[in-house]
């Protein structure tokens, strides 16, 4: 297995995102919180000791197993895999998200071991490699050489964009995605969703979250205080566009609750959060290895 050092993957981090940190080593006060992360891939935050965890994938993921290190792989590797390995859900993992779709994975894993799926992590951004339970799947991310040779937020939306073939607008907001004999069925907010077999009794939205659109140029600090008034949970803050996945607050309904944001200034677009069930073949676009 090769492995890229510390210094070669710091070499795949924005300029702007060198220049921060030289900076903030400078002046010592180097501040790890969420909300830095939130916005980068969380690499730069990392100690030697993690980010030597980070390996670059050099074989089949089918051989792979929780050995304490993330491997990088592609959307080939990934789907040669897929091809061969039955029904298999995909967790896109977040260490510090608190909504309540994201899941101890170890509770994903054995629930999707008792329904006789495969399971697999794949991490958001790098924050927590440490601290990840002691699974049996191995810990993937996003090798970012195909997406220019950097690590960065955008990686993982544009890893599943062309797994899938599809978009976050298009497939939906969710952190699972399932898979059947490599093609792609479906994403899911809950993962129990993503295990049941009878796809009649699947809902065609959910039940609890749904999606706002704002206008750029007029910003989203109405928005933010109408979230915080009507005691609603932002499940997701998009950050390749204008928009928000919020969950309804307890004691209002999901239709109620849009019909407010919809009055809300700025506020552009109210959806639900539909779950798209594909019936058709999909094959990913993949990248040149």
């Amino acid at each position: 297995m090769e492995q890229r050092t510390s210094e070669e993957l710091y070499l795949y981090l924005p300029t702007k995102q060198k220049i921060l940190q030289a900076v903030l080593i400078t002046f010592g006060v180097l501040a790890i919180t969420s909300c830095s992360t939130w916005n980068s891939s969380g690499y730069e935050t990392l100690s030697s000791l993690e980010r030597n965890k980070i390996v670059v994938c050099q074989d089949g993921i089918g051989n792979l197993h929780n050995d304490g290190q993330v491997y990088l792989v592609t959307t080939g590797q990934l789907q040669e895999y897929l091809d061969t390995a039955g029904r298999v859900v995909i967790y896109e993992y977040l260490f510090y998200c608190k909504s309540g779709h994201c899941i101890n994975p170890l509770t994903v894993e054995q629930d999707c071991k008792n329904h006789g799926a495969r399971f697999l992590v794949m991490m958001e951004n790098y924050e927590g490699i440490i601290g990840l339970p002691p699974l049996k799947s191995p810990i993937l991310a996003v090798n970012p050489a195909p997406f220019g040779k950097k690590i960065t937020k955008t990686c993982t939306p544009q890893f599943f964009n062309r797994l899938t073939s599809t978009t976050y607008k298009t497939r939906g907001y969710g952190r699972y995605y399932l898979f059947d004999s490599g093609k792609f069925k479906g994403c899911f907010n809950n993962y129990k969703d993503a295990l049941i077999t009878d796809k009649a009794s699947l809902p065609e939205h959910s039940p609890n979250v749904f999606l706002v659109m704002y206008d750029a140029e007029i910003g989203k600090e109405a928005l933010s205080k109408a979230i915080k008034e009507y005691k609603c949970e932002i499940v997701y803050d998009y950050n390749i566009i204008n928009g928000m996945a919020l969950k309804k607050p307890d004691g209002k309904t999901l239709e109620e609750t849009m019909q407010y944001f919809k009055t809300v200034k700025g506020v552009t677009h109210v959806e639900y959060d539909h779950v798209y069930h594909l019936t058709d073949p999909v094959k990913p676009k993949l990248e040149i290895q």
